[in-house]
């Protein structure tokens, strides 16, 4: 008869302490990858809308330019701009786009793809252009998948649009005008994977956004460097893509109505002026009113949101959404290395 051994009491103790123990490592990683993630998205999406305004003031809003020696005008300048490992790749494709080359790798190691691909009209009649960029915030190093160490994004030249820099919806690659017509992008991202049904506007692991209301009337102090500063207050942080471009400009900004009321979204009560309340009600969600005490929130009609931006806000005063800067951990190591340009 075959002898039967089994684990002792300490031997199961043991084991479990060093599944445990592992975990925690685990998780320790993923967490510190996230974060790493987090700050170098971060900066090259700062850095490139910051190259973006640069580009604009000399051109004339525009980023789309003639290409020159069949070299991409925006690939080229924002060449220029950054400081890089090697030299850039901006050669044109002959035709199409190409989704394989890599345009130029940063100081900081991130690949980026895409940028000589040509400007292209996003819908019929669209009155804006798009191009679409893959991030790859380690270069070859890999993993080399979605989410993990390659981020894909877009970048606007247009009408209001010009110099957005924005991540994509590869479940639903559209856009509404408007009148609330929505348009499916001619083309779905060039760097969404087949397959891939992830709304990555609604993501709120990588980058985020707080949404800021001016005071005191909006009017500017000078800062420690003498600049002069416009004082503002957060009133909501770390929100995703979408959710931060519907509760600051109520379906006016890269989000129109019925995708904001669609995805739930309503403006937030303390971005209210005339502009966002007009209408609210008929087509767009109208926010809601939190009670003095703050325990309640009430929905209000246009009447009622209009007389309380004459009450509140009678500069008549926007919110601003901006992108929220990771902080402490391995964000703070990185930030010596990584750097931002200032223009």
């Amino acid at each position: 008869m075959k002898k039967k051994y089994a684990w002792t009491l300490a031997e199961m103790v043991i084991a479990i302490t060093v599944l445990i123990v592992l975990a925690g490592i685990a998780s320790t990683v993923m967490k510190a990858s996230v974060q790493k993630a987090k700050f170098f998205v971060y900066a090259t999406f700062r850095n490139i809308e910051q190259a973006n305004v640069y580009l604009m003031e000399k051109n004339d809003d525009e980023l789309e330019q003639p290409n020159k020696n069949g070299k991409d005008w925006y690939c080229s300048n924002l060449a220029d701009i950054f400081s890089l490992k090697g030299d850039a790749n901006c050669k044109a494709p002959a035709s199409g786009n190409d989704t394989t080359t890599v345009n130029m790798t940063l100081a900081n190691g991130v690949a980026l793809y895409g940028l000589a691909n040509p400007w292209r009209v996003a819908y019929d009649n669209a009155d804006f252009k798009i191009k679409d960029i893959l991030m790859d915030i380690n270069g070859s190093k890999g993993p080399n998948k979605i989410w993990i160490d390659r981020f894909h994004f877009r970048v606007f030249t247009g009408d209001i649009y010009t110099g957005l820099v924005r991540f994509v919806n590869c479940a639903d690659d559209s856009m509404y005008d408007e009148d609330g017509v929505k348009h499916p992008i001619k083309t779905k991202h060039l760097f969404c994977a087949s397959g891939d049904n992830t709304n990555y506007t609604l993501d709120d692991t990588i980058i985020t956004y707080d949404i800021l209301k001016p005071v005191n009337g909006g009017k500017e102090d000078e800062s420690e460097d003498g600049d002069e500063v416009a004082k503002a207050k957060t009133v909501a942080a770390n929100l995703s893509t979408m959710a931060a471009d519907c509760l600051t400009y109520g379906g006016m900004g890269i989000y129109k109505r019925a995708q904001c009321a669609s995805a739930g979204f309503k403006l937030h009560y303390e971005c209210i002026t005339e502009d966002t309340c007009e209408g609210c009600g008929a087509g767009r969600v109208c926010p809601d009113k939190p009670s003095a005490d703050g325990t309640t929130k009430t929905a209000i009609n246009e009447a009622t949101c209009l007389a309380d931006v004459e009450k509140n806000n009678p500069d008549n005063l926007p919110c601003t959404a901006i992108m929220h800067k990771p902080a402490a951990g391995i964000s703070s190591i990185l930030g010596d290395v990584m750097g931002e340009i200032d223009m």
